[in-house]
């Protein structure tokens, strides 16, 4: 369809990579162990991240072949909204003992949804510029 490797990555293989942990995450918070599901929204995502980029990065490194990284407007808008909601969790989470409310919750898909707009109005001028068809 044209898209850009960010918006799919963004989108359809975020959703299906998340789901797992989503079921998850909401069984142990039901179970009775809500500081356990919060510590596994990061944890994992965040394991997955370094041993994948890092066990990649080892063996391209080792074979001496250089990486290649196509840095676009999508990576750095999304990269932009990550550091916005991780430094927003480091001011306010000890502030409030480390309890999160249902408002804090909604800014979080705040943050997120303005991100995804940004990142889909640029996939779509990128589309247009280049005069990609989306009609068979």
């Amino acid at each position: 369809m044209g898209l850009s490797d960010a918006i799919v990555g963004l989108t359809i293989f975020a959703m299906g990579n998340s789901l797992g942990d989503f079921v998850a995450n909401v069984t142990i918070a039901k179970m009775g162990f809500p500081t356990m599901a919060m510590s596994a929204c990061f944890g994992g995502p965040m394991l997955n991240i370094l041993l994948g980029i890092g066990i990649a990065g080892t063996y391209e490194t080792i074979n001496g072949s250089p990486i290649n990284v196509k840095i676009e407007p999508t990576l750095i808008i999304s990269s932009i909204g990550l550091l916005i909601v991780l430094f927003s969790f480091l001011v306010y989470l000890p502030q409030n003992d480390f309890h999160m409310s249902r408002r804090w919750g909604f800014y979080s898909i705040f943050v997120y949804l303005i991100c995804m707009i940004i990142n889909i109005s640029l996939e779509i001028t990128r589309m247009n510029n280049h005069n990609i068809n989306l009609t068979y």
